[in-house]
């Protein structure tokens, strides 16, 4: 067998990872993060409440979860190229649909498409694409792309909030959905490759005989050629189970948290700005954290670095609880952007990681999928409940204690549970 030899020109995997970088700027930017920003004059104009707002933004990360698993198998059908270029349609119309809403399943229908758009541009597919391209240093490269998320969230927040303030929160919509069309569509249909093998490469542009370069072959053809077990089989091994618990756990905790910080820093006499500052904070350090826990991913088992963000992200609804139910200073819960920022941000990076490492790649679209799925589940109850119970008790000390209850049991798992590593099965002579 040929030694490796590395091409001489840039590998083309890079630009993959600047446009899906891009891609969850955009679209993180604006529907996961600046979205809370637009909860004060929604609030204002229309009346919403806090649970109604909560319930409509859990209703869109339930779709991403729904049809995670679908879009997952059809990218590995038909590569991530066509979904992400399918996506970038959808979520730019959902986002139009915002400036048009006037009553609130209007809004419910639009975050619902919207989330269906995200499932399809961003996340899952962004996760198989990034994972065909790189291997050695696949960690690396999820690191940089998921950089893009906290970014977004950093310079989309302040921007939301200067042209609210500057406009209306309908204008500022539309101004987005067109950002969204006029800079996702192009990217996708001119650098976005579904896998190396279309431009003749491997995985980290490093050329070697597993393929016949010589010999057309199709997309499952080459698929087929790599390592890894299917989702039927992954689901009967504990450590799947292990792994979409810590991701279910820790999304219900750390989303449900995060969706109301901005509300409780209101509720605590701080303002606006402050508000929005905080969920810029939280973006600057999850695009620091991102790349952080990507780029040790190459270098540390996933198992010890999904526990450690599971143990800090705990501090987040601690923090909640403590704030809400004991009489401390309000600015404590200031800090909180801290560990969600620093930890629970690291989950969505570490799915595709996590599902590589533990279960090979010849099926990372539908396991990974599969597994993001359960990770918005968590997602999108986390904010339905810490938002409802509110409204329905008047404070967070519930919701707050059971999150934190919840990731506690989830870091017994973690470290109790299976080693997440894929082996090769044993064939017989």
């Amino acid at each position: 067998m040929s030694e490796p030899v590395k091409p001489d020109r840039f590998f083309y995997g890079w630009y993959i990872v600047a446009s899906c970088w891009f891609s969850f700027f955009i679209t993180y930017g604006v529907v996961i993060f600046a979205i809370f920003v637009f909860y004060e004059p929604i609030h204002t104009d229309l009346g919403w409440s806090r649970g109604l707002f909560s319930a409509t933004y859990s209703a869109g990360i339930l779709a991403m979860a729904i049809t995670g698993p679908v879009i997952g198998k059809l990218i590995d059908v038909y590569g991530g190229k066509l979904i992400m270029f399918a996506g970038a349609l959808i979520i730019g119309t959902a986002v139009f649909s915002f400036s048009q809403v006037t009553e609130p399943w209007h809004f419910f229908l639009g975050y619902i498409t919207a989330g269906v758009g995200l499932a399809a541009s961003s996340g899952i597919s962004i996760n198989a694409i990034i994972s065909r391209w790189f291997q050695k240093r696949r960690g690396l490269a999820i690191g940089i792309t998921y950089t893009g998320m906290g970014a977004g969230g950093f310079v989309m927040s302040p921007i939301a909030e200067f042209l609210i303030q500057s406009m209306d929160w309908q204008s500022t919509m539309l101004i987005f959905a067109i950002l969204i069309w006029s800079t996702l569509i192009p990217l996708t249909l001119l650098v976005i490759k579904s896998d190396p093998y279309q431009l003749g490469l491997e995985p980290d542009g490093i050329t070697t005989n597993t393929i016949d370069s010589s010999k057309k072959v199709t997309r499952s053809e080459v698929y087929a050629a790599l390592p890894g077990i299917s989702l039927s089989e992954a689901v009967r091994t504990s450590k799947f189970w292990v792994v979409v618990f810590v991701f279910f756990t820790a999304l219900f905790s750390s989303n449900g948290t995060f969706s109301q910080v901005q509300p409780f820093v209101l509720d605590l006499g701080f303002s606006t700005t402050t508000a929005a500052t905080l969920l810029s904070l939280i973006g600057l350090l999850a695009a620091i954290t991102k790349f952080t826990y990507g780029y040790l991913s190459d270098k540390i088992p996933i198992k010890r670095i999904l526990s450690f963000s599971t143990a800090g992200a705990t501090i987040a609804p601690l923090l909640l609880l403590t704030v809400s139910a004991l009489d401390i200073p309000k600015w404590v819960f200031l800090l909180c952007p801290i560990p969600l920022g620093i930890a629970a941000t690291a989950f969505s990076t570490l799915v595709p990681i996590a599902a590589a490492s533990a279960f090979g790649i010849r099926h990372i679209g539908a396991i990974s999928g599969s597994l993001t799925s359960c990770m918005l589940l968590g997602m999108a109850a986390g904010p339905l409940f810490m938002g409802t119970m509110h409204d329905a008790t008047g404070a967070y000390t519930i919701p707050a204690a059971i999150a934190a209850i919840g990731m506690s049991i989830a870091i017994i798992c973690l470290i109790l549970g299976p080693k997440l590593v894929y082996e090769e099965p044993q064939t017989s002579s």
